[in-house]
């Protein structure tokens, strides 16, 4: 982003986890379900026995997300009213270009 000429604000979401309401309006920029931000190939997430297909509210799942910060996908970057996952980095160059012009 930066070199983009955009100085980017980095939030440590393991110290100062999202909010559930956060991780609700994040998804909506994302245009994804809340599950849809959620690292299930991790280790917490296996042994949790949670499935991406699980019948869960968006509030749940974000509820569940703010209390293990650590399966947020990442890293996400948010312009406005959109956002894009960072991997590949590529999405962040495009949402930015987009976003200036």
């Amino acid at each position: 982003m930066q070199e983009l000429g955009v100085e980017p604000e980095v939030v440590a979401y393991l110290d100062t986890p999202p909010s559930a309401e956060e991780l609700i309006h994040i998804a909506a920029k994302l245009n994804v379900s809340v599950s849809g931000m959620i690292r299930f190939k991790e280790t917490l997430t296996v042994e949790l026995g949670l499935k991406q297909d699980d019948e869960r509210s968006d509030v749940e799942w974000a509820t569940w997300l703010e209390e293990n910060p650590e399966l947020l996908e990442r890293p996400i970057a948010v312009m406005g009213e959109r956002a894009v996952f960072g991997r590949p980095p590529d999405n962040v160059r495009l949402l930015v270009k987009d976003m200036n012009t």
